[in-house]
């Protein structure tokens, strides 16, 4: 959701939004909230990007009295209506996602629609597919049209995107589109650091598993060897450690350790 502030409001503006990015912190459901300031994608514009664990949760606070009656507190330092956005993942994936982005020659979009259109039936039929979204240019914001595209794997997103039929779909694009196109996968350990539309640098999320790695590896090995036979198998004492840690790590260490460093993975 993006606001502008109204001029000489600034500042009671981001105390404004910070109360707001609180409160959903304590809604059923919340994942995280990301506030991001007015920066060359979204000049002028403030923007918080929602994550919740459904659409119905989402909704629950989208509807909530308490978030009424923060915007109407707020509806003097806001210029204009809010823009909104919505992206829905599908449940219990963690998939992998790209983000294409060129731009549409003006006077062609409804050409250009067909053509998503056809792309959307194309994809669709790829295994792995889960999710296609596009966002259209925005006045004064972005000029660039982007679609966001998830799969279930790396490996089943490459099908696509080194697929013919992907390449015939393009080509059909191409009287369509000025300049270059720009295809950039979301990977590293994105299931672990998920900041909405803002991602972690590598060497911050490759810190955060090392802190919770090395101390882990310590302690599964000394209760493995307290635990287990002298004489037990030494691949299988190595599989049943990586299968502890993998467990650990997911559901309890860095969670955790996300959660605890996340104004410092989101800077």
């Amino acid at each position: 959701m993006a606001r502008k502030p109204r001029a000489g409001q600034e500042r009671e503006f981001k105390r404004w939004l910070d109360r707001i990015t609180a409160t959903a912190a304590a809604m059923p459901g919340h994942l995280g909230s990301d506030l991001q300031a007015p920066g060359p994608e979204h000049p002028d514009e403030w923007t918080i990007v929602y994550q919740f664990e459904s659409q119905s949760l989402l909704d629950d606070w989208i509807d909530s009295p308490v978030r009424a009656a923060l915007l109407a507190e707020g509806a003097e330092l806001t210029e204009g209506e809010s823009r909104v956005q919505h992206l829905a993942m599908g449940v219990g994936e963690n998939p992998v996602t790209a983000v294409a982005s060129f731009e549409v020659k003006q006077g062609r979009w409804a050409e250009f629609e067909e053509g998503y259109d056809r792309i959307l039936q194309s994809i669709s039929r790829f295994d792995g597919f889960l999710s296609a979204q596009l966002f259209p240019p925005v006045d004064d914001v972005q000029d660039e049209t982007v679609i966001v595209f998830s799969f279930r794997s790396r490996d089943q997103l490459d099908a696509w995107l080194t697929s013919d039929e992907r390449r015939e779909q393009l080509e059909l694009l191409d009287d369509l589109v000025e300049g270059d196109r720009h295809v950039n996968v979301v990977g590293g350990f994105g299931g672990w650091f998920n900041l909405g539309q803002r991602q972690v640098k590598t060497w911050k999320q490759a810190a955060v598993v090392l802190l919770a790695l090395y101390p882990m590896v310590l302690v599964i090995n000394e209760l493995l060897g307290w635990l287990l036979p002298a004489d037990f198998p030494y691949l299988l004492s190595v599989l049943l450690g990586n299968i502890i840690g993998v467990g650990v790590l997911s559901w309890v260490l860095m969670p955790r350790l996300t959660s605890i460093l996340h104004n410092w993975l989101r800077r």
